[in-house]
Order: structure tokens, then C-alpha cells, then sequence
């Protein structure tokens, strides 16, 4: 989704009517990603409005070297872990060894974004918010560990967690054949 750079100037502007056009055109997306971290609808809600008193104040931080979503995504993303922290929503477990875990799924077409993202939404904050960072976001685990102030090892045993309990739901749905084991 690109936003016009005259709309962004506007925005910096200050001008009212430019973003609520802003809010209009990106605010459905980035409630998608509110919806990854938080736990129910309401949440999400107060976090995208965190988000975008964030990205309006901030906005004339904005270099426009990126792109303007990507960086709209991302103060939303940083946005949603302050909240989770906040508000003691982020619990994690302790480490355990990701190699014990083998796990192999075969990717039916009967699995669509939104089931997956509602099957998301029921893993614990934890387990949901690492999951969302790495796999979703695309951050790698050192990364997903500075931001949410946990080691390298935590992050990959979060995400390993996380992964075997979507089997987990995903079989207990019998939406596709699944295959765990301990190993």
C-alpha cells in the first residue's frame, strides 16, 4: 500500500483533514496487526488508537528513505509490546530445547489467513507475540529477544512453544493432518 508523499507532507502539516485520510486508508491494516498481539477486539482497539497518536506525533520523524506503511507497521508492532508489558499481558515460560521438538504439517488449502490468524489468537500473549514477531513480522530471534528484553535462546524456545501448541489447535480442529512427536 503506498501513501502519497503529499499526504504524509500534509499530515506533517498538522492538517486535520489529511489524516484522518491517513487514518482511513491504513487503519484497517494495522488493526489486523493490533489484532495478532492483543487478546480480543476492545484491546486492539486501544491499541491502534496508541498507534496512530504515535505515528501522527512522530510522523515528522518520518525520512520517507522507506516506506511509509513499514514504518506506520512497525511503530504499531512496537506499539502493541509496550502494551502487552503495560498492561502484564506478555508472560513467558522457560526455556526449553527447540531441537526436541519435530513437527511436520502437511499445508492443506482448506487452511485459510483467517482461520490461522484465529488459531493465533489463542495461543498465550507470550507464546502469540513471539510467534507474531518472528514468523509474521519477520524479525530474527536476537532481534525478537532485544525487543521484548529476553535472550536469543527464550525467543526460539517461545517460537518453538508456540508453533507445537498451533499443531496442536490444528488437529484438535482437524483441519489438516499433522504429525508431532518429541523426540
Amino acid at each position: 500500500m503506498q501513501i502519497s508523499k503529499s499526504l504524509i507532507d500534509a499530515c506533517k502539516s498538522g492538517k486535520r483533514e489529511a489524516q484522518k485520510i491517513l487514518y482511513e486508508t491504513i487503519s484497517a491494516r494495522l488493526f489486523q496487526i493490533c489484532l495478532r498481539y492483543a487478546p480480543n477486539s476492545d484491546d486492539a482497539s486501544d491499541i491502534l488508537h496508541d498507534s496512530f497518536i504515535t505515528i501522527l506525533t512522530k510522523v515528522n520523524q518520518y525520512d520517507e528513505r522507506g516506506d511509509f506503511m513499514g514504518w506506520s507497521m512497525r511503530i504499531t508492532v512496537n506499539t502493541a509490546l509496550q502494551w502487552l508489558r503495560k498492561n502484564k499481558k506478555l508472560k513467558l515460560t522457560e526455556e526449553i530445547d527447540e531441537k526436541k521438538f519435530i513437527i511436520q504439517m502437511d499445508a492443506s488449502d482448506r487452511l485459510n489467513e483467517k482461520m490461522i490468524l484465529n488459531l493465533i489468537s489463542k495461543l498465550p500473549a507470550g507464546y502469540r507475540t513471539v510467534f507474531n514477531l518472528y514468523a509474521i513480522e519477520g524479525y530474527d530471534h536476537s532481534e525478537v529477544g532485544e525487543m521484548m528484553g529476553i535472550s536469543e535462546s527464550t525467543s526460539r524456545s517461545q517460537f518453538a512453544r508456540a508453533r507445537a501448541l498451533l499443531q496442536k489447535y490444528i488437529q484438535q480442529e482437524e483441519l489438516v493432518p499433522v504429525k508431532f512427536r518429541i523426540a
